[in-house]
């Protein structure tokens, strides 16, 4: 038990369809009852974001979690009620700029590999 104590987690996810903030807000309320979270916003990081705790079976974690755009989300979480939410946050910003970091590198090896090459002029003349 003691590792979990130290456990941080960074986190990206990209959703199919982008959910409304009813729809966020519903399943926020059904995390809250099933698993003892309670959720509230987080505006210190420039995006909407959220703060979250739970505390279940001796353990007890936290996170924020910020939503990029309307399919995309990155947090940080960590098992401990003594980090602050300010040291949460700087770990969601890290996890982003790790994610588009990787993101720009999978595309511009995409784009060198995927290139179609290009035909080479013909060094042979026609004959009549």
């Amino acid at each position: 038990m003691a590792t979990i104590v130290k456990a941080v987690s960074l986190s990206f996810e990209t959703i199919s369809k982008p959910l409304t903030p009813s729809e966020m807000q519903q399943s926020l309320a059904k995390a809250s009852k099933a698993r003892k979270f309670k959720f509230s916003t987080y505006s210190g990081l420039g995006v909407p974001a959220f703060y979250f705790s739970l505390s279940e079976s001796g353990i007890t974690g936290q996170g924020i979690t910020a939503v990029l755009g309307s399919t995309t989300y990155v947090g940080a979480s960590v098992e401990s009620k003594s980090v602050s939410k300010s040291t949460i946050a700087a770990l969601a910003k890290l996890a982003e700029k790790t994610v588009s970091r990787s993101l720009a590198q999978a595309r511009s090896n995409l784009d060198r590999h995927s290139s179609v090459p290009r035909s080479r002029p013909s060094t042979e003349r026609a004959t009549e």
